[in-house]
């Protein structure tokens, strides 16, 4: 079985973000071991949402023109219908996505966040 110890990875979030899809997975994550980090193309802080209702915010670890794919070992994004739709719509976003698909780097998507897949034209 492969471990996650030490591993880098990235959270891609914009603002007004489904809070669970990043928490939850976040704490499994670091509950194997893995180093997480919020990277976005604002300085934030986030807001999360439970659903229609503000959850916490959270801060951002670096911002897009700081970071690049070689960075990390893997790219999660979590939904929420106003953060995959600014993310789909942010041209840094999308190549970032990109450059992991070229690296051939896991990149995980939640809910509404194929649709920046879709955006970076990396589905068949």
């Amino acid at each position: 079985m492969q471990t996650l110890e030490g591993k880098r990875i990235a959270f891609l979030i914009f603002d007004n973000f489904e809070q669970v899809e990043y928490t939850g997975v976040n704490e499994l994550l670091e509950d194997e071991g893995a180093v997480t980090e919020i990277i976005s193309p604002c300085d934030g802080p986030l807001q999360g949402l439970n659903h229609l209702d503000y959850g916490e915010s959270f801060a951002v670890a670096r911002t897009l023109d700081l970071v690049k794919a070689e960075d990390y070992d893997a790219l999660v994004v979590p939904g929420g219908v106003v953060n995959a739709d600014m993310l789909r719509a942010d041209e840094a976003s999308q190549e970032l996505v990109r450059q992991f698909e070229l690296q051939a780097k896991p990149v995980a998507m939640i809910c509404h966040a194929p649709w920046l897949a879709v955006s970076a034209g990396v589905t068949d």
